[in-house]
């Protein structure tokens, strides 16, 4: 996948990828226009932008793997994506967001590995007669995984604790 040609406008950089219809390529120039206007640079590479925007077209099955295709890699690439035009809608149909799904659990699952024998701090929040569940601070409730540690019941919702991370699972990480 290639980005857009660089543009000197001396501001923070994103980087840019069109796809799909004659809709979405206009669309694709208003949204560049106005990141232009409002001092933004157009990165030509991932690594150099600071967010990436996939432009996506969603109309027809081959627009559709395209479309999935590019976020992936754009997500791989670079972990800050923003997903514009038709896949980017609220009203995206279940079996689109599930194969989008599978494609970032594997994602997950790889940077997860990642952090596994790395010691976290994290804050619990819940504690039950099974373990606790928490976070870490890079970490959205009800967004990102959870930290489960099983067996640890001696902490209080809202502590703050360290703790070596054992292994990872799909969106979860755990600490034995």
């Amino acid at each position: 996948m290639t980005m857009t040609e660089p543009v000197k406008a001396g501001g923070e950089k994103v980087g840019f990828i069109s796809l799909g219809c004659p809709k979405a390529l206009v669309d694709s120039e208003r949204i560049l226009t106005q990141l232009r206007i409002e001092g933004y640079d157009i990165a030509p590479h991932y690594e150099d932008a600071g967010v990436v925007i996939v432009n996506t077209c969603g109309f027809i099955d081959g627009a559709k793997e395209e479309s999935l295709e590019a976020i992936g890699e754009a997500i791989r690439e670079n972990d800050k994506v923003l997903v514009t035009g038709c896949m980017g809608r609220g009203d995206v149909k279940q079996s689109r967001w599930e194969a989008f799904m599978a494609g970032q659990q594997s994602i997950s699952a790889k940077k997860l590995q990642q952090k596994v024998g790395t010691t976290q701090m994290l804050l619990i929040d819940s504690v039950s007669d099974n373990g606790s569940i928490g976070r870490t601070s890079a970490d959205a409730p009800e967004i990102d995984g959870v930290v489960h540690l099983p067996g640890v019941t001696e902490f209080q919702p809202g502590d703050w604790v360290e703790a070596e991370i054992t292994g990872a699972v799909d969106y979860d990480l755990w600490v034995s």
